[in-house]
């Protein structure tokens, strides 16, 4: 959830894109930032910290952390819209299948 929400501010285009860098990242982590904490204890640390780094982030290029980076925003109005974002040289679609792959190579490895 994003920040804003969870400080009861009204949805707005802005909460898209943050769900967007969570989804990013939880596809290259292979789960939630703050998954390990009791729920409202994230929704705190998400609040007060925001989101923590890449765990392994030698494995991303600077393009995949930065644009991560941008939609994870901690403040709304810093956060850039979705007609910003397109205007960064590194689209999203390359980054986002190597972070597919990768949790799909992560998932498959944990069955044996």
């Amino acid at each position: 959830m994003a920040p804003e929400l969870i400080r009861g501010v009204s949805y707005d285009h802005k909460v898209d894109i943050w769900s967007l860098g969570i989804m990013i990242m939880e596809m290259a982590e292979g789960e939630p930032p703050y998954m390990d904490f009791p729920p409202l204890r994230a929704l705190f640390l998400i609040t007060t910290k925001g989101i923590p780094d890449l765990q392994h982030p030698e494995k991303w290029s600077s393009d995949f952390k930065d644009f991560t980076r941008r939609c994870l925003e901690k403040e709304a109005e810093l956060r850039p819209d979705a007609s910003e974002l397109l205007q960064v040289q590194a689209t999203p679609s390359n980054f986002l299948l190597t972070a597919l792959l990768s949790l799909s190579l992560s998932l498959s490895l944990s069955w044996f």
